[in-house]
């Protein structure tokens, strides 16, 4: 089933893939189910600067305003920062 914040086209995908570049995070609203919301951010390897995971956070919409992700974005790009230097230890993630 299609939810109301789900892109439906190819240009609107671009779009929010834009917007999450120029962020340096991504987010959706009622994308998966009505009323929810996620934001994450990328972690990767140092060394390469590639892409490895990423960072989420989820919940209901009406706890996950903007001023609120705009309160954790700290914090999650932090983790994610973290997240990165231990990755590059272990060998799961070795290149």
């Amino acid at each position: 089933m299609r939810w109301c914040g789900a892109p439906e086209t190819f240009e609107q995908l671009s779009a929010m893939l834009d917007d999450a570049r120029q962020k340096v995070y991504a987010s959706v609203r009622d994308s998966y189910a009505l009323g929810t919301t996620a934001m994450a951010v990328i972690i990767v390897r140092r060394a390469t600067h590639s892409p490895i995971g990423t960072l989420s956070v989820a919940g209901p919409t009406m706890r996950l305003s903007d001023d609120r992700m705009n309160e954790i974005l700290p914090w999650l790009k932090s983790s994610a920062r973290e997240l990165e230097a231990a990755s590059s230890s272990s060998p799961i993630f070795a290149p």
